[in-house]
């Protein structure tokens, strides 16, 4: 939205004036000299609006070029086609031969296409983000308050408080003369006064008294001393939120506006057939009849039902595809943000994935939804004001009646409306929670079946899906008194209406009873739409609301500039920066963490206490006011809005708060005290404090330091992930990134290297030899076309580490930031990495290199020392050689291995002497390129990996059907269901019969008796309309409960194959928009299928009964409707299933562009995965519209063929009276005729939602296959475990959690963290195993022991069944011959969980959730805080953990990325420590990102706190088993060696030998030297 005001970029500055001014938005310092402050704001201002511009240049390069595209469909239609949808039909064709697919589908028109719309409301979006922060340039600035000129203060904070309900933006001003208002309000004993910080939310460092206030903008003027400041405040307009709803309509208002003309004609044609009736009714009635009026009538009204339903239909087709158009536009804004939000952002807990998640897939619908039926909020209450014009000319004042019930219909329907819009928040807030857990849970679904964990997992999960259903039945109770209003008040107006035009001494007869009938069922319709158009607009503004808060997060802030364009622009730039390729001077960098505010107690009043409170004037009953701005005052929930609540000190004769403060006894009738919901505040951490770097150009820099020393962090600086709040950063901009933990996309290895750039087949060779994937290549089933899962799931960690590595060097950039690549690579590999790429292929390119590998420094040309976040030494590699921080970590690398994968060691004085370090042994072989885990059991023959989306043909089966009524409560429920449609509707209909006999008097009954019975059975019917809701919403709730446990069992227990060849969106899909079809979508269909079925069935009847000459167009006409249908069905499934396929890859793009947000932005993809989505968008939109416009196409042929059922009933009509049939006949007639007319959309919605019923049953289909089909492991006990799971969690409160410097101080330093450990032992008895049948063995005849307590590593080249050996421990995989026997007993004996629980697996790659320390490593509550603490100073992490604001309760970020990789590992180790009941450890190169010190540290760890577990290490790198008790190597699935390690190293011919030999001498030497010690210390032990 542009300001209402001159645009503040307008200003002028001088050319030579300097702009590097920050915008204060935490809070400006009171000044009293305010003509000083004139110019410091208008260079802020003029700074705010660079960065503006600097934005939308960004947002334009985001969104790129559109793609050129074929139209098809209706784009190439003539008028005539798109008005009878004739140009569908060949789509329609093709969908029911099972032909259709995602290319053939017809595309957008082009202003609707993803792209275009999407960048308008991109425009809009942007200028309402302009305007949210247009007053943060000038916080610190002085304000007086309008109306006051003596009063006078200084802006400290702009902004939307979390705290109460002030739902704008609010300005925080410290008076220096407070408003007299200010003053009054505070002397009246309603204080407005705080210090700086509300309810816990510091908003600016709080001061000594309560000077500060809460305004509104618009409140307040600038002050200042010329003219300066006039200019300032005459270009500045007032900050406001943004609206994603308004946006929309901006962008987009044509989309709305041009249905109005056909709305309008539609409603007018509406009314003009109730008066053709009136008419047809009259002749019927008349003593005498004419040929031509009689014709006149019949075909009049069959023209004006042909011409309404084509106007309708273009409405609906309209309304439908504007509707698509903003949920396009509004799902491609969501992924630009998903672009430019900042990482602090996302740092607050809601701002998660699963919201984002649910965004796109729920919210974006409510756009949709809200489209298609807005229009209906004016049109219902026209059509109601001039259909009881018309029914006071038929019935008199009779007809006020309706204009009685209408107020009180919308009243009650207002009040329900607003109590659902409270549920329905609650339950989008719990549905976010729900799908971020479970999408965790199958993120981390390898550690959680490590763990054993599934049973609490599931236990946790279901108790917040319980919760969601809970709020879901509340608010299908308000649907059940909504629809019970508009359901039961139409028939009782009937009623009213006809009985009292009977009392005031009218006589019903025909031409009444029948027009007015009509007219009462076209007042009917506004009743029946207005609760679904009400609950469409309530869901749209909840889910508008959460966009909103969505699009308002921050954007992130250019922090680091372009140190070549600031060569070329400033010419006093140091000299030394003329050389430098990047440069921190004096940089500050700080990250923002989630700190949880105190809860807020909400007062909520109930309806009866507003009453109270309205009428006592004693004052009793008033609600308190304390501590409150007078600007609004907290009387209901509001959950996810803030507003202002002041605080509550107040120091004696000052302003401020020290209100008395209610008792309980004080509290007011009808109020109660709620407390609020769980509030964040990002606090800011300072990660790097006074750096000052210059990196080299054309070098090689190394960084240097211990786990979490600010390594990764200095890196990512350059990337711009973490602010500069002080000093700057400037570096180049072609840069290439490698992340410690590499990002790997779900496509080709191709792809994956070439990463959305053109091909050059020589640049892509040369990456692929110089990282060392060729022999790689070999052993990929399809080589470089073979598809890598998500997250790289079938890639060792070195080759994904690889495949990053060359990535970045076919980008071919100049500056190379190296996030410890070496720590995922052996021996060799990572030599030749060292040589080849680094020191060869990359010799001239700018490198700098974070490691803790040493044996990389005498090629360093520049030497970076981190230590706890500031730089310890920086200078050239030879300087730091002859420094005493650099024999210290030679000293340290001579005790331990140095952190990192590769093995080798280095001599001290090799590095002190500079010399090159090279490897003295043989070089790898041809498989040692791939040194990480073995080939996965999921590779197909051709390369792909990821199986294509399931997708069933034909109808939906019946057994689904039959499943579905089980898991809702059984046949016979379903039969009560059922009956209470059909005796409702038999009541419904007895009325309008009974009503026509009384019309014609048939039974000869007196006027009181036909009074009484007509009452009686239209009161019995409207008693029995909420029986259908509560019935079914109650039965299909207990469904979708049991389904959702049923999908959640079965995936939980899903063989780890199905996780490797089923991308985590599709998955998730499952439970976010399946299970949102079966809570809302599925029972509404069914409510409304069931209500027009009984309805024309009724009607059908009654054109028998009345009529039986019509069964002659009848029979042909149902025929025609069948096949219809049927042709209709089969192609509307095959319609949505294909569209179902659509929506599954936007949302695993959107979740795999999420995780790899810092890769994407530092390769400048960010255009190219837009453009990829925007072609999902696309597909998404082309699938909804088919669906509608087929919708369309069957819609106006049935009501033709209706119509022409009611031109055969009129036609009939006249024949009759020309022929002089009895008036009772006439009743009957005119009944049949009314009816026909009634049931026209009836028909059409019969058709639409036997579609919609199908395709909501396809979700069924959907949940059912995941359930049935999925390959589960054998966990029969799973149910019980996961009900005992949920009762100890509700009798088993989690422990309070301890201060890092109050009980956890106290705990013994020494001892594990668990007691009466009993050591297993296992055995393996000629063991085979191959993935699947026909495939070769992958372990053959393997035998060995382990006995109990023992230290074994598992060595071997990659390929040897290693990893594959670790598998079967756990029975991840099974085994096809032999016998594991675990602690005697044989392994098939155990049950899964039990097996695992003996077992504490701590993997190479660490997983962390989102929640908090304890909560990772205790997720259950099964330790004490002090066993926390001491885990974590047993690995290392005590220090690190009691700095952070919350302990161990402190906030862990989803994925754990507020820790470096190293951290994460040793919070991993933390958790085996504290899992009870495990004997056995088993490591996976779990200190693989961990420096040495603490690797010494760990392995200590390892040997006491695991003294009485047995240990089994698969070890990448020979010195981690070096100290063990035995050593298995592996060779090509067998056993090749089993010994100790200094038998196996002194043995010549010995193939561990050899493998030792590869390292070098040194190598050879140091190990020797840990060997011999070890020995020496058991020996003497």
């Amino acid at each position: 939205m542009t300001p209402n005001k001159t645009p503040v970029g307008d200003i002028k500055l001088d050319d030579n004036t300097e702009t590097n001014y920050p915008i204060n938005t935490s809070g400006g310092e009171p000044t009293e000299n305010h003509a000083d402050t004139d110019l410091d704001t208008q260079y802020k201002i003029h700074e705010y609006d660079t960065r503006h511009a600097e934005l939308k240049q960004r947002l334009m390069q985001i969104w790129g070029d559109d793609v050129e595209y074929v139209a098809r469909g209706e784009e190439n239609a003539n008028w005539l086609q798109k008005i009878t949808y004739t140009w569908v039909k060949k789509y329609i064709r093709t969908a029911v031969k099972e032909e259709l697919t995602l290319e053939g589908l017809p595309t957008a028109q082009s202003d609707h296409r993803a792209h275009k719309c999407g960048r308008q409301l991109s425009a809009v979006t942007a200028e309402s983000y302009y305007r949210r922060h247009l007053w943060d340039p000038i916080v610190g600035a002085g304000v007086s308050r309008r109306g006051d000129s003596q009063s006078r203060g200084t802006l400290r904070w702009v902004g939307v408080l979390q705290s109460g309900r002030y739902k704008e933006v609010m300005a925080a001003v410290t008076w220096q003369t407070p408003p007299l208002q200010r003053l009054s309000e505070h002397e009246n004993g309603v204080s407005p006064f705080f210090s700086g910080a509300v309810h816990g939310e510091v908003l600016f460092p709080p001061e000594a008294s309560n000077n500060s206030t809460m305004e509104k903008p618009e409140d307040l003027q600038l002050l200042g001393c010329g003219s300066v400041s006039a200019n300032v405040v005459d270009q500045l307009a007032f900050p406001g939120r943004i609206s994603a709803a308004r946006n929309l309509f901006n962008a987009k208002r044509g989309i709305i506006l041009w249905q109005f003309p056909l709305r309008v004609l539609g409603d007018l044609l509406t009314l003009t057939v109730p008066l053709i009736l009136k008419e047809y009714v009259r002749y019927l009635d008349a003593p005498s009849h004419t040929w031509g009026r009689g014709m006149l009538l019949a075909f009049g009204l069959f023209v004006a039902h042909c011409v309404q339903s084509v106007v309708l239909h273009w409405f609906y087709h309209m309304g439908i595809k504007g509707g698509l158009c903003w949920r396009s536009a509004l799902s491609a804004v969501i992924l630009e943000k998903c672009f430019v939000i900042s990482p602090k952002a996302l740092a607050l807990p809601e701002m998660n994935t699963g919201r984002i998640l649910n965004m796109l897939t729920t919210d974006v619908e409510r756009a949709n939804e809200f489209v298609q039926l807005c229009l209906y909020l004016w049109s219902s209450p026209v059509i109601f004001i001039a259909s009881t014009f018309l029914l006071y000319s038929l019935v008199g004042w009779s007809a006020l009646v309706t204009v009685v019930v209408l107020p009180l219909t919308l009243t009650l329907n207002g009040y329900i409306v607003r109590q659902a819009m409270k549920i329905q928040r609650k339950i989008m807030k719990v549905a976010d929670s729900r799908v971020k857990a479970t999408n965790e849970f199958i993120s981390g679904i390898r550690i959680v079946k490590f763990m054993a964990w599934e049973p609490s997992f599931i236990a946790a999960i279901e108790k917040q899906r319980d919760t969601e259903l809970r709020y879901l039945r509340r608010l299908q109770r308000c649907h059940t008194l909504t629809s019970f209003l508009n359901n039961a008040m139409p028939p009782l107006t009937i009623a009213i209406v006809f009985v009292t035009y009977h009392l005031l001494g009218n006589k019903l007869t025909p031409e009444v009873v029948f027009p007015t009938l009509m007219l009462l069922s076209v007042i009917r319709m506004p009743f029946l739409l207005l609760p679904m158009t009400l609950r469409t607009v309530t869901q749209f503004v909840i889910s508008m609301k959460r966009v909103s808060v969505f699009l308002e997060c921050e954007n992130t802030v250019k922090g680091v500039g372009d140190v070549t364009e600031l060569l070329a622009t400033q010419k006093n730039a140091p000299p030394c920066w003329c050389e430098a390729a990047a440069v921190f001077d004096n940089a500050e960098v700080t990250a923002l963490f989630p700190v949880k505010l105190p809860r807020i107690p909400t007062v909520v009043t109930s309806l009866c206490g507003r009453i109270m409170a309205r009428l006592c004037c004693c004052g009793a009953c008033q609600p308190k006011r304390h501590s409150l701005s007078p600007l609004e005052v907290i009387d209901s929930e509001d959950e996810g809005e803030g507003s202002a609540q002041a605080g509550n000190e107040k120091p004696p004769g000052r302003p401020g708060g020290n209100q008395k403060q209610p008792s309980p006894e004080e509290t007011p009738r009808g109020v109660n005290k709620k407390v609020g919901e769980a509030r964040y505040q990002l606090r800011p951490k300072k990660l790097l404090r006074d750096i000052s770097i210059e990196v080299p150009k054309g070098k090689l820099t190394v960084v240097l330091g211990a786990t979490g020393s600010g390594k990764s962090t200095l890196l990512e600086t350059l990337l711009g992930n973490f602010e500069v709040t002080h000093g700057s950063v400037l570096a180049a901009k072609s840069f290439a990134y490698v992340p410690q933990q590499p990002w790997i996309m779900n496509a080709t290895l191709r792809d994956n290297i070439l990463f959305f750039t053109p091909e050059n087949e020589e640049r892509l060779h040369k990456a692929v030899r110089v990282c060392q994937l060729e022999a790689d290549l070999q052993q990929l089933p399809a080589g470089m076309e073979t598809e890598i899962g998500e997250k790289g799931i079938n890639l060792s960690g070195g080759q994904k580490a690889r495949v990053s590595l060359a990535r970045a060097v076919y980008a071919d950039r100049d500056f190379y930031i190296l996030d410890d690549p070496l720590s995922a690579l052996d021996a060799h590999v990572g030599e030749l990495i060292v040589r080849d790429l680094i020191l060869g292929h990359l010799a001239c390119k700018t490198r700098v290199l974070a490691t803790h590998q040493l044996h990389v420094l005498p090629h360093a040309d520049f030497v970076v020392a981190m230590e706890d976040g500031t730089v310890k030494f920086a200078g050239e590699s030879k300087d730091f050689m002859r420094s005493p921080l650099c024999k210290k970590l030679a000293a340290e690398g001579c005790e331990r291995k140095h952190e990192g994968s590769s093995d080798r060691e280095v001599d001290e004085s090799d590095i002190l002497d500079g010399k090159p370090v090279h490897s003295n042994g043989n070089e790898p072989t041809q498989d040692g390129g791939n040194e990480g885990g073995e080939k996965k059991n999921t590779e197909a023959v051709d390369g792909r990996l990821t199986l294509m989306e399931e997708k069933a043909v034909g109808s939906v089966p019946w057994k689904t059907y039959k499943r579905y009524v089980g898991a809702c409560g059984g046949g016979c429920k379903a039969l009560l269901v059922i009956f209470t449609y059909f005796f409702t509707e038999l009541l419904t209909v007895a009325a309008n019969l009974w009503l026509s006999m009384w019309s014609t008097n048939k039974f000869k009954l007196d006027e009181t008796t036909n009074l009484y019975v007509y009452l009686g059975i239209v009161i019995a019917g409207t008693i029995s309309v909420p029986l259908r809701y509560t019935t079914t919403f109650g039965s299909m709730r207990h469904g979708s409960r049991t389904l959702h446990r049923f999908l959640l069992r079965s995936i939980s227990t899903g063989k780890m194959s199905f996780f490797d060849t089923t991308p985590l969106g599709r998955i998730v899909n499952r439970f976010s928009r399946d299970i949102d079809r079966l809570d809302n979508s599925l029972p509404m269909t069914f409510i409304f299928l069931m209500q027009v079925t009984f309805s024309i069935i009724s009607a059908i009847a009654v054109y028998i009964g009345s009529q039986p000459y019509v069964l002659v167009a009848l029979i042909p006409v149902c025929y025609v409707y069948y096949r219809l249908t049927l042709f209709y069905s089969a192609s509307n499934r095959e319609i949505r299933r294909v569209g179902s396929t659509a929506k599954a890859p936007l949302m695993s793009l959107v979740g795999e562009a999420l995780v790899g947000s810092s890769t994407i932005s530092a390769y400048g993809c960010q255009t190219a995965i837009m453009k990829k989505a925007l072609a999902y968008i696309d597909l998404v939109y082309a699938s909804s519209l088919l669906e509608n416009a087929a919708n369309r196409w069957i819609g106006l042929r049935v009501e033709f063929l209706n119509t022409v059922v009611i031109l055969v009933i009129a036609l009939t009509g006249v024949i009759g009276a020309m022929l002089g049939v009895d008036s009772h006949d006439i009743a009957l007639v005119s009944l049949s005729l009314t009816m026909a007319l009634m049931t026209t959309a009836a028909l059409n919605w019969l058709v639409r939602m036997c579609g919609s019923m199908e395709a909501d049953m396809n979700s069924v289909e959907r949940i059912l296959y995941y359930t049935d089909n999925i390959e589960n492991e054998d966990m029969p006990e799973l149910d019980e475990l996961v009900r005992a799971a949920k009762k100890a969690e509700e009798t088993t409160p989690r422990p309070k959690a301890s201060s890092a410097t109050t009980t956890a101080v106290h705990v013994p330093v020494n001892g594990p963290v668990e007691r009466n450990v009993v050591p297993g032992w296992v055995e393996f008895r000629d063991v085979d195993l191959r993935y699947r049948d026909g495939l070769p063995l992958v372990l053959n005849k393997v035998s060995f022991r382990v006995n109990p307590g023992q230290k074994v590593g598992i060595v071997g080249r990659t390929g040897s069944g290693k990893s594959t050996l670790l598998l079967t421990f756990m029975r991840m995989i099974d085994t096809c011959g032999g016998e594991i026997i675990v602690s005697g007993r044989p392994i098939a004996s155990y049950g899964l969980r039990e097996l695992r629980q003996l077992f504490s697996m701590i993997p190479q790659d660490p997983v962390l959730f989102d929640g908090t320390v304890a909560s990772n490593l205790d997720p259950f509550s099964q330790a004490t805080p002090e066993e926390v603490w001491r885990a974590l100073e047993l690995v290392g992490m005590r220090g690190h953990v009691a700095a952070e604001s919350g302990g161990i309760e402190a906030r862990v970020q989803e994925g754990g990325l507020n820790y470096s990789v190293g951290q994460r590992q040793l919070l991993c180790l933390a958790r085996a420590l504290l899992k009870r009941d495990s004997a056995f450890i088993l490591m996976d190169e779990a200190t693989a990102n961990i420096d040495h010190a603490l690797d010494k540290q760990i392995q200590n760890t390892v040997r006491t706190a695991f003294a009485n577990h047995t240990v089994i290490t698969i070890a990448h790198r020979l010195h981690t088993v070096a100290q063990y008790d035995k050593i298995i190597v592996m060779d090509n699935g067998v056993v090749a060696e089993c010994g100790a390690p200094r038998d196996l190293a002194l043995s010549t011919s010995s193939k561990f030998r050899e493998l030792l030999n590869s390292l070098g001498t040194n190598e050879v030497k140091n190990f020797m030297a840990v060997v011999e010690g070890a020995a020496a210390s058991r020996s003497s032990g």
